[in-house]
């Protein structure tokens, strides 16, 4: 059963994820300067959202809560879709307007926003969402 959950969660969590990279591929938000530092930060700035995405989705499943697994799959696609597309637009916004850079300092296109903005924004929708679970089961330990 353990194995079934484990698989059951591994998909969830990758299709998260690849709906995640397909939008950010249309939306045309690559950051141009691949290089193996990135990879780095990535790893290190994505790796705390990812647990956190993974372990919420395992902690529904295997407590069996349907109504919060619907709701893990709204609160980890619907919040981080908007941000992602205001992101774009925002960028957009700045580019069509040929804003100069305020501090003088240059980062390749949406690097500091993908690298950065958006994984500490997801890290907080699944905190969240883990205190909401947290509460759900302690509630029903009480009763």
């Amino acid at each position: 059963m353990r194995k079934l959950i484990f698989i059951k969660s591994m998909l969830y969590i990758s299709s998260i994820i690849l709906l995640h990279v397909v939008l950010i591929y249309f939306l045309k938000m690559w950051v141009e300067e691949w290089g193996k530092s990135m990879l780095i930060e990535l790893r290190m700035t994505y790796i705390l959202p990812l647990l956190l995405l993974s372990f919420n989705c395992f902690l529904c499943l295997r407590k069996r809560f349907l109504k919060y697994l619907k709701a893990w799959i709204i609160t980890s696609t619907i919040p981080s879709l908007f941000i992602l597309f205001s992101i774009k637009v925002n960028l957009d916004l700045v580019k069509s307007n040929n804003a100069e850079n305020m501090i003088g300092v240059t980062f390749p296109n949406y690097y500091v926003e993908l690298v950065y903005f958006f994984p500490i924004f997801y890290f907080i929708i699944q905190n969240i969402f883990l205190l909401v679970l947290i509460f759900k089961l302690r509630k029903e330990k009480n009763h």
